[in-house]
């Protein structure tokens, strides 16, 4: 699962802990991470917005209720590995400053550094990054209505 966390300010994107098993050093749309048994409810339904609102608690440091209800826009497979990413969009009423104090604050070490890169500034970001971008973050962000298409 990949968020795409809009805020005043701009597109949230961290770079992954070079010391990560999975797409070390790259740059990623946090929050993100695998579904887990926490998302899965006793009947056996999975609650993949409940396990995006985890990833933002833990990784960035925000409460579920400092974003609005996540809207799933589109999963790509990676075609190596066949993993498949769930891309949700979400925005929060907070401006950038606050977000990056959350995540200094209380999120965890899994996006060091941690950037709101204005909406202006995406496709430059995104071209000087170049290939240490995640392959789906540009399909998300244009999704998203972030990026031309």
């Amino acid at each position: 699962m990949c968020g795409v966390l809009r805020c005043a300010g701009g597109v949230v994107i961290g770079r992954r802990h070079p010391g990560a098993i999975y797409q070390a050093g790259q740059w990623q749309l946090p929050p993100a991470g695998s579904v887990d048994a926490n998302a899965v409810a006793p009947d056996g339904t999975v609650d993949l917005r409940r396990q995006l609102l985890t990833e933002l608690e833990e990784e960035l440091g925000l409460p579920p209720d400092s974003v609005d209800t996540p809207r799933p826009i589109c999963i790509i497979e990676h075609p190596g590995s066949h993993v498949s990413d769930l891309g949700m969009a979400m925005t929060t009423r907070l401006d950038a400053a606050a977000v990056l104090a959350a995540h200094r604050a209380r999120g965890n070490i899994e996006y060091r550094p941690l950037r709101v890169v204005p909406q202006a500034a995406l496709p430059d970001f995104l071209a000087e990054a170049g290939d240490s971008v995640v392959p789906p973050a540009h399909e998300f962000l244009k999704r998203a209505g972030l990026l031309a298409r």
